[in-house]
């Protein structure tokens, strides 16, 4: 498994063999990133440093992402919530901007929102906010361009531009809640 003729440099060995022979040693780390409360053995002092950064900028990103979700439930139980989603889904990107995308599916199992159905989709509404944010750019379709340049028939379909994103509910004032919030 040699990549070139020189003896066994740091970049031609195995990973097993350049670092540590306990190669467990990231899945452990990263496990402990991702703890709460005391472990056994103790963190050091360096991962506690990490760990608590690391779950304040998710806890952080979540908010951001979800802000009248947050503003609708309060600051305690949004808190409670986000700390629940992070034990159960760590970021799996390193950009936070797009953590919390399984918040909405997660939270529809959860008893303590059932009296307040329209949460879900408040918070649903904050994620499609974020995707239309994020999305592609993409050329619009002008008024201009239907009527000089290109004739569109009756059969053509016109796609949606990719910042194109809707939730609409029967049962709650979805829009106005959440330009409210």
């Amino acid at each position: 498994l040699r990549l070139c003729s020189r003896p066994m440099c740091t970049p031609c060995m195995p990973m097993t063999e350049t670092l540590d022979p306990d190669w467990n040693w990231r899945e452990r780390w990263f496990a402990a990133l991702w703890s709460t409360g005391p472990q056994n053995p103790p963190l050091d002092p360096g991962t506690l440093v990490h760990r608590n950064t690391t779950q304040i900028s998710c806890l952080k990103a979540l908010l951001s992402n979800y802000p009248a979700l947050a503003f609708l439930v309060g600051p305690a139980s949004f808190d409670r919530l986000a700390r629940a989603y992070l034990t159960q889904h760590p970021p799996n990107d390193a950009r936070l901007f797009y953590y919390g995308s399984q918040l909405p599916s997660w939270i529809t199992g959860l008893d303590a929102l059932a009296d307040e159905p329209f949460l879900l989709d408040i918070a649903w509404l904050d994620w499609a906010w974020l995707e239309s944010h994020a999305a592609a750019d993409a050329e619009v379709l002008s008024a201009n361009h239907i009527l000089h340049e290109q004739r569109i028939g009756m059969h053509q379909v016109c796609p949606p531009h990719p910042a194109t994103h809707w939730r609409a509910s029967r049962e709650h004032p979805l829009a106005q809640l959440w330009l409210n919030a």
